[in-house]
């Protein structure tokens, strides 16, 4: 999405090389046992950007409109200047069973492993570190179609990628996770191997190499 910005202002495409976060993949890919409490995440810095009120309109719209079957726990991870406005949007719909707020605890990784599917309904992103990490967890994505997720996440295949500030859709696709285990882990190892096929630290290095033996050539 960058170069795209660039394009605009008049770069040319064909002189940009586009290089990618990377990111250490220090885990073998996780296969989880159905679980009776499903446990949705999202991590990041609590801003309009990230949009969590999105999120909690579909949580709210999974518990009136859905029988599921299961419980459920969405858990927001992260701080900033929005904590009250989130906390304020949770009493409102009455979702204080199914979500809870977490300030930057110590051990992120566990919450990850413990997930069973990962949310993102930011408005605009780059290519999203908490997405890969997620991915990195071998967890299915639901995220909205802002900056760069269309490359980390395909539609039926490792997650959704869903319109911008649509919470029925987010709430539908939740409610087919939430109820799959199959689909979840099917999801979640896709997410693992375009990670592993793509966005490594090893892929990031291998692409400045290649970047510094052209410019040497």
């Amino acid at each position: 999405s960058g170069s795209e910005k660039f394009v605009e202002y008049g770069f040319k495409k064909e002189k940009m090389l586009v290089i990618p976060n990377g990111l250490e993949l220090n885990q073998q890919p996780i296969f989880r046992e159905e679980s009776d409490t499903i446990r949705i995440l999202s991590v990041g810095r609590f801003v309009e950007q990230k949009d969590y009120p999105t999120a909690i309109k579909a949580i709210a719209t999974l518990v009136r409109e859905y029988t599921l079957g299961r419980k459920f726990i969405y858990t927001i991870m992260g701080h900033g200047d929005e904590e009250k406005a989130i906390a304020r949007e949770i009493a409102t719909y009455q979702l204080e069973d199914h979500v809870e707020v977490v300030i930057n605890p110590p051990n992120v990784n566990d919450y990850y492993r413990n997930a069973h599917i990962y949310l993102c309904t930011s408005i605009f992103e780059g290519l999203s570190n908490s997405v890969m990490e997620a991915m990195s967890f071998s967890l299915p994505v639901i995220a909205t179609d802002a900056g760069d997720n269309d490359r980390l996440v395909s539609s039926r295949d490792n997650g959704y990628l869903l319109p911008i500030k649509e919470p029925n859709a987010i709430a539908e696709a939740l409610a087919e996770l939430i109820t799959s285990s199959k689909i979840r882990n099917k999801m979640g190892e896709r997410s693992y191997q375009r990670l592993q096929e793509k966005y490594t630290f090893e892929k990031f290095r291998e692409n400045y190499i290649s970047l510094i033996e052209k410019m040497g050539s």
